[in-house]
């Protein structure tokens, strides 16, 4: 599966190239993940559905509906990617969830800003990688 990335952070322009309002994008997560759990295809996946909204300047809605946990590997790709190629003003703006537990909120909101230490800071990072190894 191809990953869309762009060369360098995007920041959607308040446009979706014909002037429409679009219907904000709904993702199931149990729905795309199904019986295979959440396995990096998977998370590739719902980052380039995401990753096609954003360009769009459309909302992008996780929905947890069935879905109590969240891999940390599969999260970790996800906000990785997003945080990797659009600017954080972008993702907070278009992206949300439902249905979703407190715990996984809390898990996604740490996970955020230990990957954007790490896409900040890349040599800190590794150093306090190799500390704790």
């Amino acid at each position: 599966m191809k990953l869309l990335k762009p060369r360098k952070k995007t920041q959607a322009n308040g446009t979706n190239g014909v002037g429409i309002n679009l219907e904000p994008l709904k993702l199931s997560l149990y729905e795309i993940a199904g019986e295979d759990g959440f396995v990096s295809e998977k998370a590739e996946e719902i980052y380039n559905m995401t990753s096609e909204a954003f360009h769009q300047n459309r909302q992008v809605v996780l929905s947890f509906e069935n879905t109590e946990e969240m891999a940390p590997a599969f999260r970790n790709i996800i906000l990785g990617l997003l945080l990797e190629n659009f600017d954080e003003e972008t993702i907070d703006r278009l992206l949300s969830y439902e249905n979703i537990s407190d715990s996984v909120r809390k898990s996604i909101k740490f996970n955020k800003e230990r990957i954007k230490f790490a896409i900040e800071y890349p040599e800190a990072h590794a150093r306090s990688l190799e500390d704790v190894l």
